[in-house]
């Protein structure tokens, strides 16, 4: 049976400043880069890898590359695995969304399956059409 791994990258310096990153390429903080020794450490002692993905970002290979340079493997990546387009909300302090994006971002924080970040398409509407279920 194939088991898959998901994990999420550790926290970025985007995320340490409080700003929603979306596809913005920057860098793991200081605190990430203990959060990633934390996740190699617990990855190799409780599961067997054959392989490991990452998006394309910095953030997230460089939480798996610890990973795949214990087990000596490469780290694929694509594109395809990136976080949402955060829209207008690329780059922005949370507190100015909240306040300039009140509607959006309170969908946002309740209920993330209708979310969509301003400027951007909803995320179920996009789901449906990717698979053929237009609407």
């Amino acid at each position: 049976m194939t088991e898959l791994i998901f994990v999420r990258h550790g926290e970025s310096e985007s995320n340490e400043r409080g700003l929603f990153t979306g596809q913005a390429d920057v860098s793991l903080s200081g605190l990430g880069k203990k959060q990633v020794t934390a996740l190699k450490n617990f990855i190799l002692k409780k599961y067997t890898v054959d392989a490991v993905y990452s998006s394309d970002l910095k953030r997230a290979r460089d939480t798996v590359l610890p990973i795949a340079k214990a087990l000596h493997l490469p780290v694929q990546t694509n594109a395809r695995l990136r976080e949402i387009y955060g829209g207008l909300w690329e780059e922005c302090p949370i507190r100015y969304i909240a306040e300039n994006y009140k509607n959006d971002y309170m969908v946002w924080c309740e209920n993330i399956g209708l979310a969509r970040c301003t400027g951007v398409r909803r995320s179920e509407r996009l789901q449906r059409q990717m698979s053929g279920k237009q609407f």
